[in-house]
C-alpha cells in the first residue's frame, strides 16, 4: 500500500521526475550521501509501473560495452548483499547465466568482454554448454558461464529503494504527472504538474524513462532519446522445465530465455520506435518469437503462449546511457536512456548520478555518459511533439 503523502511542496533543492529504478536509486543514493530536501514525483499511482516493472528481471554482468560493464560490475555486490533492512527477501537468485554468440564479430566482442570482466566467468565447450543449459540447441561460436548472475526480484528492489529513500527523508509523490519543465532564461528552475501545481528546485533530475526525452526537448534541450517497444512472452507451464535452469542469452540474433511460472519466459528482442503513451502489445510479434524460439529452443517451439506483454527501452542514438548535466540548460540533470541494462546497473547509476549532483563524481566515468556528446544529441525525432 502506498503511504499517504503530504501535499506537493512549492520548493526543494533537488526534484526528481520519474519513480522507476533510475529515479529511485538516485533519490536513495542522494539521501544516503547526506543530501536533504529531495522530492521525487511519479505520474502513476505507484512507482516502477512501466519499464522498471515490465522487464525480464535478468542480472547479466558480462556486457561488451566498457562503461556500462563497469557500472554492472559495481552494482552486482549490491544485489548479492544489499544494506541491512533494505529488503525482506533476497534481491538476486543466482541461477547463473549462459551467454553465447553465433556470429563471429559478436563472438569476438564477447570474448574480449570476458577477458576484461572482474566477475566470475568460465568458457564453455559445446558439451558443457549442453550440460549447463539442456534446453538450448545452438551451434555457438563462443559460450560463457556466469555462475553468479541470474534473476532479480524487481519488486523487492524498487520497493526497497522507495522505502529506504523515504526513511532517509525523500518525499515521494505518486499520481503526480509532470506537464512541463519551468524555464527561466537558459535554466530549468522547476516543474509544473498537469493540474497546474509548481515545484521550484535548484536542480531538476529527468529520470522519466520513455518520457524524459519529450520533457527535455519541449524545454529546449538538445538531448534526444528514442523509446523502443520490446515484447516478452511466458509459455504455458511445462513439466519439462526445471525452475533452476540458468538464464540463457544469445547476443548474435539476440534472444534470451529463462524459467518463469512453470514455463519459459522468452524474448526475441524485437524493437520498434513507440510513442510512450501508446506502448501497446503488437500480436504480430508472435511469429517472430516463434521463429526465433524454434531456432534456439526447438524442443519448446510449439509451446503455447500464456502471457504476452511489452515494455519500453529508451536509448540515445549511440546506445550509451545519458547521465549528467544538460549542456544547454542550467539546473537540468539527466538519468535516462538506460536501454536494456537499467536494472543490472541501477545501484551504480544511482551512486554516479548522486555523486555528480553533489559535485563528487568520478569525472572519467561520467564523461562516457555525458548528455552533451554527439550520440546523445543526434537521434531521429521521437513520435509525439508535446510534453506529458
Amino acid at each position: 500500500m502506498t503511504p499517504q503523502q503530504p501535499s506537493l511542496p512549492q520548493r526543494c533543492q533537488i526534484a526528481i521526475i520519474g519513480g522507476g529504478v533510475a529515479g529511485l536509486s538516485t533519490a536513495w543514493a542522494l539521501a544516503r550521501a547526506g543530501q536533504r530536501d529531495v522530492v521525487l514525483v511519479e505520474a502513476e499511482s505507484d512507482c516502477a509501473r512501466h519499464s522498471s516493472g515490465l522487464n525480464a528481471a535478468i542480472l547479466r554482468t558480462l556486457i561488451d560495452e566498457d562503461p556500462v560493464a563497469e557500472l554492472a560490475a559495481r552494482s552486482a555486490p549490491f544485489f548479492e548483499a544489499p544494506p541491512a533492512d533494505f529488503a525482506a527477501v533476497p534481491l538476486l537468485r543466482p541461477v547463473g547465466l549462459v551467454l553465447t554468440a553465433d556470429v563471429p564479430e559478436k563472438a569476438a566482442a564477447l570474448d574480449l568482454a570476458a577477458a576484461r570482466t572482474r566477475r566470475p566467468v568460465e568458457r564453455l565447450s559445446p558439451s558443457e554448454l549442453r550440460r549447463r543449459a539442456p534446453f538450448v540447441r545452438i551451434d555457438a561460436e563462443t559460450a560463457w558461464w556466469m555462475p553468479t548472475d541470474g534473476v532479480l526480484d524487481i519488486a523487492a528492489l524498487t520497493d526497497g529503494y522507495a522505502h529506504a529513500a523515504r526513511a532517509l527523508g525523500v518525499a515521494i509523490h505518486t499520481g503526480c504527472p509532470v506537464a512541463e519543465l519551468i524555464v527561466e532564461g537558459s535554466s530549468i528552475v522547476g516543474l509544473r504538474t498537469r493540474d497546474g501545481r509548481e515545484l521550484r528546485a535548484d536542480q531538476v533530475v529527468l529520470a522519466a524513462g520513455g518520457w524524459a526525452g519529450r520533457l527535455g526537448r519541449a524545454a529546449g534541450s538538445g538531448v534526444e532519446l528514442a523509446p523502443m517497444r520490446r515484447h516478452l512472452l511466458v509459455t504455458a507451464p511445462d513439466p519439462r522445465v526445471d525452475p533452476d535452469w540458468p538464464v540463457y542469452w544469445n547476443v548474435g540474433d539476440t534472444f534470451y530465455a529463462r524459467p518463469e511460472s512453470g514455463g519459459l519466459m522468452i524474448c526475441a528482442c524485437d524493437e520498434s520506435r513507440v510513442d510512450p503513451d501508446r506502448c501497446d502489445v503488437q500480436s504480430e510479434v508472435l511469429e517472430l518469437v516463434a521463429a526465433t524460439a524454434a531456432r534456439h529452443l526447438p524442443d519448446f517451439a510449439d509451446a503455447a503462449a500464456a502471457h504476452l506483454w511489452c515494455g519500453m527501452r529508451t536509448f540515445a542514438e549511440d546506445r550509451e546511457f545519458v547521465i549528467g548535466p544538460d549542456p544547454d540548460l542550467g539546473g537540468l540533470f539527466w538519468v535516462a536512456g538506460l536501454g536494456g541494462h537499467g536494472m543490472t546497473t541501477a545501484p551504480a547509476v544511482g551512486e554516479l548520478a548522486a555523486a555528480a549532483l553533489m559535485g563528487r563524481a568520478n569525472t572519467g566515468l561520467l564523461a562516457a555518459f555525458a548528455p552533451g556528446r554527439a550520440g546523445a544529441r543526434a537521434a531521429a525525432q521521437e513520435p509525439g511533439a508535446t510534453a506529458g
